[in-house]
């Protein structure tokens, strides 16, 4: 019994909760209260001693209450929490769970993938009550993997009678907790969040009055993620082969085996498709060889991360595709002399709708490589977007502190278009977060380079060894005449790629760069005239040829457009990141509940961190990187201005923004002052949340 206005820490050491658990996961009950009330569990080091001003449970007098909470424990022996009751009441705390950290052991058992959408378990009307309850298949439903071992549920729970009922939801064929998952009222229809393992893919409910219950499960709890895929030609499912650093080396598909091969660093570099022949990347450059004939050279245009044009050139000659994307950098519409196609995409990048035929680039989901396996090639590992999952583990594993799971489980705000961690937006985005947190990057890439090395050294090979196996060169050693023809094409397009840097580089000294997209379109046109021009004297064109060729009306219209719209982009983004955000560390502290001026500004600064906390962001470096993100965006238009003054201190405005967490939203009203650097932010209120 905890007295009325009482602050209690309680241990919650037990064999459930090992030593590495930085958070438990567990089901709060409350009885016996003769007044009307709340109860909050909070982290220890949270508890002033006030009043809480958030509640995990609320109940009326003599009802029994229970909700379920995820809570930070300490990091000492007790494991402890601490509880806030605000009548005198009997309080129950039932452990299920609990949430690892980044010095957790990894483990492969018990991972975790959220649902792309809830998918419906079960619907029953009068569920009588006593045991042993009514079960409920779960495991293998549509949407739900098959070897699901638990599972996240939202339980809605519809009481029949005139008397309150205790609902508990549990694995089948296992002995009902003396704590019930939730107690709806006489009459009354409810709903919780709640966890609980399978038995035989089932789980069981089990009630004390008549009530109707629906089920919907939320996200899966597997024990291990198989190797295998469903291949976009959609055949079967396919087998994977591994070399002994845990790169994919093979995919069979349909009776079709594609070998890969890797320059030392991991960069794939080839594709030889059985029977098919091969495919060699180099950079933006694809170079398709068939029965020993160059039969295909594609070339990508980015700008800025984005995938923005393709010129494809095979022997009956070249055309320009104009590519359009999403904030994620997937390709979306092509544009081929004036006819567009378009494909979808899901969140996790699973296709939504047909795809178009005969595609001119192989670049779709995060503008990354779609193999004919189904899966796409994120640089460092490959991701099967019909599963939301990686295929092998993290190699940061020790900083992401997720094995397979892409970008949190949050693919609408965060990317992973480098196969390493998740990422705010797509490969811009990415870009912009590597340059601004270039040190934490550095390290990361260090960890990956060191855990390479270290994994050629155990299987007795020196760290340069795949290099020399798998090089670009030995791909086309055996090339024969068709060699000619690629190598050709890729000297000309070197000269235009000089010419058109030489030509930028004095545009933009003789205008001081005022005239970006003019500069940039002349010396497009420049750089395709010389690249057509150096090709056509290398095929043996005579020089009134080659001269014709590269004045060709419409390559130069092309060339031109093309590098008049890049130059527009560049310029808009170089006026774009003259206004980032100024924001110092000590408003990060204030934000995440670690301020400590006074005690007006430590309350302000925990209810600022239970509202950030409740739409899923923490205080970690993925957390602060998110808000960094955001205050960038909030500054970045005029349109969110609600107010301006100017006093003593400077000129400020007031502006006001949505924050979009992994599980919620928050509306931001922020303060700014003007300054000749940018803007500096000073004050910021959340509302909403916790």
């Amino acid at each position: 019994m905890l007295a009325a206005g009482e602050h209690r820490t309680v241990s919650v050491a037990n064999a459930v909760v090992p030593s590495h658990a930085v958070a438990v996961v567990m089901t709060v009950t409350v009885t016996g209260a003769s007044q009307s009330g709340h109860v909050t569990v909070l982290p220890t080091a949270a508890d002033t001693g006030g009043v809480p001003v958030s509640s995990t449970v609320n109940f009326v007098a003599g009802s029994t209450r229970a909700n379920q909470a995820v809570d930070a424990v300490t990091l000492d022996a007790a494991r402890s929490v601490s509880v806030y009751a605000a009548v005198s009441t009997h309080v129950i705390i039932d452990v299920v769970g609990y949430v690892t950290g980044p010095s957790s052991p990894v483990s492969q058992t018990g991972l975790f993938r959220l649902l792309e959408v809830p998918v419906s378990v079960g619907s029953t009307l009068a569920i009588p009550a006593g045991t042993p309850g009514t079960g409920f298949d779960v495991a293998g439903r549509a949407g739900v993997d098959a070897d699901a071992v638990g599972v996240a549920l939202l339980a809605v729970v519809s009481n029949r009678t005139a008397t309150t009922s205790n609902v508990t939801v549990v694995a089948d064929g296992t002995t009902a907790p003396t704590v019930s998952s939730l107690n709806p009222g006489p009459g009354e229809r409810t709903a919780i969040a709640v966890t609980s393992g399978l038995v035989s893919g089932r789980v069981r409910v089990v009630t004390s009055q008549v009530v109707d219950v629906e089920l919907f499960a939320v996200g899966v709890y597997v024990t291990s993620i198989t190797p295998t895929l469903t291949p976009a030609s959609g055949v079967g499912p396919g087998v994977l082969g591994f070399d002994p650093l845990g790169r994919l080396t093979t995919t069979t598909t349909g009776g079709v085996t594609v070998g890969y091969s890797y320059l030392a660093d991991g960069t794939r570099v080839a594709a030889r498709i059985q029977g098919g022949g091969e495919v060699y990347y180099l950079g933006g450059i694809e170079a398709t060889r068939t029965s020993g004939v160059w039969s295909q050279v594609r070339r990508t245009y980015p700008y800025a991360g984005v995938t923005v044009a393709s010129r494809t050139s095979t022997a009956t000659g070249s055309g320009v595709s104009w590519l359009l994307g999403d904030r994620q950098g997937s390709v979306t519409t092509t544009i081929t002399a004036g006819a567009a196609t378009t494909r979808w995409y899901r969140p996790y990048g699973a296709a939504r709708g047909p795809s178009p035929v005969n595609p001119v680039v192989t670049t779709g989901f995060l503008g990354k490589h779609e193999d004919l396996s189904g899966l796409t090639h994120l640089d460092h590992r490959d991701y099967d977007p019909t599963t939301g999952t990686f295929i092998t583990i993290d190699p940061l594993i020790a900083t992401t502190g997720e094995p397979y799971q892409y970008a949190t489980a949050n693919p609408t705000t965060l990317s992973d278009p480098n196969g390493l961690m998740a990422l705010p937006g797509g490969e811009w985005m990415a870009d912009q977060w590597h340059w601004n947190n270039a040190d934490q990057f550095r390290s990361a890439q260090l960890n990956w380079n060191s855990l390479l090395n270290a994994n050629l050294v155990a299987n007795g090979k020196s760290p340069a060894f795949y290099g020399r196996e798998h090089a670009f060169a030995d791909g086309l050693a055996d090339s024969g005449d068709g060699l000619g023809g690629f190598l050709k094409s890729a000297v000309a397009i070197a000269a235009g790629v000089v010419a058109g840097g030489l030509c930028a580089a004095a545009g933009e000294a003789i205008t001081g760069g005022l005239a970006t997209p003019a500069v940039a379109g002349v010396c497009a046109m420049a750089g395709g005239a010389v690249s057509r021009f150096t090709e056509g004297l290398l095929n043996g064109d005579s020089i009134d040829d080659a001269t014709m060729a590269a004045t060709d009306p419409t390559g130069l219209l092309i060339d031109g457009a093309l590098g008049y719209g890049l130059g527009r982009i560049s310029k808009l983004i170089n006026t774009t990141n003259k206004t980032r955000a100024l924001v110092d560390s000590d408003k990060y502290d204030y934000l995440f509940g670690n301020a400590s001026s006074n005690p007006h500004n430590l309350a302000r600064s925990l209810q600022n961190q239970r509202q950030l906390n409740a739409i899923g962001i923490f205080d970690t470096q993925a957390g602060r990187n998110l808000l960094a993100t955001h205050l960038d965006t909030v500054i970045s238009t005029n349109s969110n201005v609600v107010g301006e003054w100017t006093n003593g201190w400077g000129s400020f405005q007031a502006r006001e923004s949505l924050l979009v967490g992994p599980n919620g939203v928050l509306k931001l009203e922020s303060t700014w002052q003007v300054t000749s650097d940018g803007f500096r932010l000073t004050t910021v209120i959340p509302f909403g949340g916790g």
